[in-house]
């Protein structure tokens, strides 16, 4: 663990948030990684990722509720930046970023900042013609980017060009007439004109599981009705009971599991005493899209990935942002496709007393990561194998 004790060599030089904007804002996080490698760049609006740059230069966006990003969000050598647009009095808050280096050390750091949503009604012309004051986050003293007024002599042709094609954004749900469009379909085209045709049994098979796979992630997507309807925990109990697992409320004794005719008993509309303490999602089919439903959750204790083939590091990611607050016992045995990159992520659990593997000396990295995860967590139990 000696790396455990060097000097700090990651460090963010300047977090870009203006205290106060009206129209559309840019943010940027930069960073110096003092040679170090990268593992990614994460974005969180009041503790909820939204935004994330990846080392290989990708974006990904998580939508939230009062957040549009713009489609100019990027990812540069030191720097991961993105404009919000159609800013509501909501959109103000806590915005964080958080930079982490890849193993063998996955250091993190943090900086957190304000953002301040003014009514355009309330705003002076004066006021717009300004430069906002720079942040106090910000270490080089430099302005952020000024939000001028409109004017339609500065429209150059690069706001003249058309919308990007569409795609879509996790977290949103869609009309059955998406069906006729997809981001991939140029692609897809492609792929087709340059393949050889393959009639074999082998290659059928495989397309069809392929096909199989992609419903079942359209299935697994969250859909805002179901959680206006039933509230967040709930909605989370019948998606998990529907698909062959079994949860757990405060105040009961008994888990709730569907019986070989998939019936069960959960109310169908919001109660305010049901809050989930487990979930069992042992042997689910169950894909990173689908732990979207499981956002939100108070209380959580007890969760079960058990023998889930699906699950993987991005998981492992998601889960430790979504029950950082609450979850004290975590089995991920039997599932093959996660490494140390997604364990270290874990260090985030600050209440987690029990986590459950198949083998703590699968590979050198994975048994450093673990002991990591002891050093930061004094207080966890690793329990090996059944």
């Amino acid at each position: 663990l000696w790396y455990l004790h060097n000097v700090e060599a990651l460090k963010i030089t300047s977090l870009d948030v203006p205290k106060s904007a009206w129209d559309a804002v840019k943010l940027n996080c930069k960073y110096d990684l003092e040679g170090e490698t990268l593992y990614g760049v994460k974005w969180y609006k009041d503790q909820s990722e939204f935004f994330r740059c990846l080392a290989d230069g990708t974006v990904q966006e998580f939508p939230l509720k009062d957040i549009k990003i713009y489609h100019t969000g990027s990812s540069q050598t030191g720097s991961c930046f993105f404009e919000l647009t159609a800013l509501t009095s909501k959109s103000g808050g806590e915005y964080m970023c958080e930079v982490s280096l890849d193993r063998p050390t996955f250091q993190t750091v943090t900086k957190t900042a304000h953002l301040q949503i003014i009514e355009p009604s309330k705003i002076s012309n004066d006021e717009l013609s300004k430069t906002p004051e720079s942040t106090p986050c910000s270490t080089n003293n430099a302005p952020t980017e000024s939000l001028e007024k409109y004017d339609p002599k500065n429209v150059t042709k690069a706001d003249m060009k058309w919308r990007t094609p569409w795609h879509q954004k996790e977290g949103h749900h869609y009309s059955t007439l998406r069906s006729f469009y997809s981001e991939d379909n140029q692609t897809n085209l492609l792929k087709l004109l340059q393949t050889p045709i393959d009639l074999s049994p082998s290659a059928i098979k495989k397309w069809w599981a392929k096909k199989q796979e992609y419903k079942e992630i359209v299935l697994q997507s969250y859909l805002p009705e179901r959680n206006q309807i039933l509230g967040n925990e709930l909605a989370a109990a019948h998606f998990i009971v529907h698909r062959g697992g079994a949860v757990k409320f405060y105040t009961q004794d008994k888990w709730i599991k569907a019986n070989e005719n998939q019936e069960y008993k959960l109310p169908r509309f919001y109660e305010e005493d049901k809050i989930l303490q487990a979930i069992d999602c042992s042997n689910m089919n169950l894909y990173y899209e689908g732990l979207l439903n499981l956002r939100d959750l108070k209380k959580v204790e007890w969760l079960s990935f058990n023998g889930v083939e699906q699950f993987d590091d991005w998981c492992l990611d998601r889960i430790s942002n979504l029950f950082s607050h609450s979850l004290i016992y975590l089995d991920i045995r039997n599932c093959p496709n996660y490494t140390e990159r997604g364990l270290g992520a874990l260090y985030k659990m600050e209440n987690l007393k029990i986590l459950c593997i198949d083998d703590l000396l699968m590979t050198t990295s994975f048994e450093m990561t673990c002991l990591m995860l002891q050093e930061v967590n004094p207080h966890l139990d690793i329990q090996i194998g059944e």
